[in-house]
Order: C-alpha cells, then structure tokens, then sequence
C-alpha cells in the first residue's frame, strides 16, 4: 500500500511538472503577429520592429524562419547579386557610408540590425547609402533565378512567429514576396521594380511615413511588396530591385539616423519554366498573358 502510495504520488508530480513545463513553453514561445500599415501604393505594406517598445515585435524572426527553410533568398550578400550601386554623404555624420563593395556585401549579408538598439556603431550591419545613394541588384545575372507572383495576396499582418516547419513559415510572411529592412526610423526612399522585359515600376516612400510611439520616435521598418497586388505588375517577373535614398534632409534629427540605412533583402525566388527567349518571344507576340498562361501550364 506504501508502494502504491508513492507510486500515484510520483505519477502526480511527474503531471505537475509536465503541466507547469506546457505551460512555461507556451508562454517562452508565444506565437505573435504583426500587423502593418498599408501604403497608397496598392501591394506595398510597412511594418515595424517595434509598435510601443522598441524591437519588442518579432517582424524579423518571421522573414528569418522563412530564410531557414529556403522559403526566401538574400539580394546583395555576394558580388553577382549587387549590379550596381552609389553612396552620398551621411547626414548628420558624414564618414559613414559604404563605399565599396565589400562594404556592400558585408551590409546585405544577414538581417542582424533590424530591431537591435543596443549596437550604434552598426556600420558593418548595414548598407549605408548616404543622401541620395542607391542600391540595384537581383538574384543573378543571368535570369535563373526570378521573383515572380506567388498567387498569394497579402493581408497585411506577419506571423504567427516560431514557425518548426517549411510550411508554417511559408503561411506567416502572408504571401509577401519581397522584403526590404531598414535600420532605424523610415527614411525617403524610392523603389523601383523592373525585368530585362518591359516592365518598370516605381514608388516612394516619405521620411518617418510609419512613426510608431516608441522612444524617438520611429522604430525599424520592414517594406514588404506584394507582387499579387501590386499596381502595374504584369504577371511576369521581377529580376532587378533598385532602392534609392530621396536625397531628402528630414525636417527630425533627433531619432537617429536619417538617410538610408538597408539591412537586408529577402525575396522568394524560382527557376523560371521557360527560357528567357521564349519568354520574350511570348511577350512580343500576345503580351504578359502568354507568360502568364505558360507558366500556369508548367505549375
């Protein structure tokens, strides 16, 4: 009977333990979301590191989970991905932009300043562009690899966070197809979207545009670009991504940086079905609905 005693005892406790450790996990890996704000820009959407508490939000850890299972692919972390770029002076610093290419790369290589106040001489974390500088790139040069539509369109709000598999990830970054983070508060920037077809497109974004109530003033900002949405998207391809500073001096310098500072690019990628030729070819002869309807057929 002792026995027994001490055997419903311990089963007991083992249940205690076992419920306390539910619900310590639940509460150490909280799935979160992130809502964002909608640009005039239809596909375009803008979410921070942080709503009230600086970098509090999990913006990053969402786009990272869906670089860990090769959901996404950097842009500008090796030298065939940067096709060109140029720099200005930092305002009001100067002495800080990058103005080599290495500086590039080292910038682009990982999403390891977004949302991180503690590290203000992040110069290595970042591509610095300066006022008016610029960064064009893509995932290639020879149109292996493109950014297409993914049939998806775009809610506006990330997550939950803590994806454990490809398909979880997949679902949280809502059917966005490219990311852009910047460090500190928004600057003017302007973006352009384009292929070695026809298709340009083109839109900016004004300094301090999202400008969250967290400690001076704006937080870092995530552009995610919906292709599904997106005004003036032909249903073809993206290969090429050029971001620009808007050479505009903020009318605030008191939160921080104020030209364009570039963390990262994440994009979703895929290995076009049909060769760039016959692509071109299909354009020429019935427009981007011909793209649009052999590459249905190849799905």
């Amino acid at each position: 009977m002792k026995g027994k005693t001490k055997a419903v005892t311990s089963v007991a406790t083992v249940l205690v333990m076992l419920l306390i450790g539910s619900a310590f996990l639940n509460v150490a890996f909280a799935q979160d979301y992130v809502s964002g704000t909608q640009d005039d820009t239809l596909g375009v959407w803008l979410f921070s590191a942080g709503t009230t508490v600086p970098g509090a939000a999990p913006t990053d850890e969402i786009v990272e989970r869906a670089l860990f299972y090769s959901l996404l692919d950097l842009i500008g972390d090796e030298a065939v991905e940067v096709y060109d770029f140029g720099w200005g002076w930092i305002e009001p610093t100067t002495g800080q932009e990058d103005t080599t290419l290495a500086e590039v790369i080292v910038g682009l290589s990982a999403i390891d300043d977004f949302g991180d106040i503690s590290n203000p001489g992040d110069d290595d974390a970042n591509f610095d562009t300066g006022s008016g500088g610029y960064f064009e790139g893509g995932l290639d040069t020879n149109g292996s690899r493109v950014i297409v539509a993914d049939g998806v369109v775009a809610t506006g709000v990330l997550g939950p966070s803590g994806a454990t598999n490809a398909a979880e990830a997949k679902a949280a970054i809502d059917g966005f197809e490219i990311f852009i983070f910047e460090d500190a508060e928004l600057s003017g920037m302007t973006i352009t979207l384009s292929n070695n077809l026809t298709l340009s497109i083109t839109f900016s974004l004004a300094d301090l545009q999202v400008n969250p109530p967290t400690h001076n003033y704006a937080d870092d900002t995530l552009i995610a670009i919906d292709l599904d949405s997106l005004v003036d998207f032909d249903g073809t391809f993206i290969d090429t991504i050029r971001i620009q500073d808007d050479g505009i001096s903020q009318t605030s310098t008191v939160s921080g940086d104020t030209t364009l500072e570039i963390d990262a690019i994440a994009t979703m990628h895929v290995i076009p079905e049909v060769s760039l030729g016959t692509i071109m070819a299909l354009v020429s002869m019935f427009g981007s609905l011909g793209v649009y309807v052999m590459r249905r057929k190849k799905n």
